[in-house]
């Protein structure tokens, strides 16, 4: 887990914040319980966000010091922090994640690129079959597992 406390967040009926307790996790999750932390490991979450590449974060620039933004694909998640500080690390931490999930798509996207190349050759030459993933590849597998064992 990378961060977690308490923000605020606009309530759906009357727009007053409402205090939510969130948990960011090293593989994308942004959790949240109602009220207190859960006390016990199997407390379902009010909601969960999975952060990809597509998502932005930036202070809301408002009055508020304490106030970010999380957009997603046609949605925006107002929320605001205890202390301007903890605004500024929940925003760099947010900020981070979604730089890292990025950088791993441009990777992944450049090595399908080089197998479609190494694919259209070896069809041009005759040789049937497909062809292996560069070794330039990373081990999506043993990475996932590294996560897992963070959390």
């Amino acid at each position: 887990m990378l961060r977690q406390g308490y923000l605020s967040k606009p309530g759906r009926m009357t727009g007053q914040l409402v205090s939510r307790y969130y948990k960011l996790y090293a593989d994308g999750r942004l959790v949240y319980w109602m009220g207190k932390p859960p006390a016990a490991a199997d407390t379902p979450p009010k909601g969960e966000m999975r952060l990809d590449a597509t998502w932005h974060v930036a202070p809301a620039g408002g009055a508020d010091p304490c106030a970010f933004r999380v957009n997603e694909a046609g949605r925006t998640h107002e929320l605001v922090a205890e202390s301007a500080d903890e605004q500024r690390a929940w925003v760099d931490d947010l900020c981070d994640l979604i730089n890292a999930a990025s950088g791993t798509r441009r990777e992944m996207d450049a090595i399908r690129a080089e197998a479609r190349e190494m694919r259209r050759a070896t069809h041009a030459l005759g040789i049937a079959g497909r062809v292996p993933l560069p070794s330039s590849a990373p081990d999506v597998a043993h990475d996932a597992e590294e996560a897992a064992d963070v959390l």
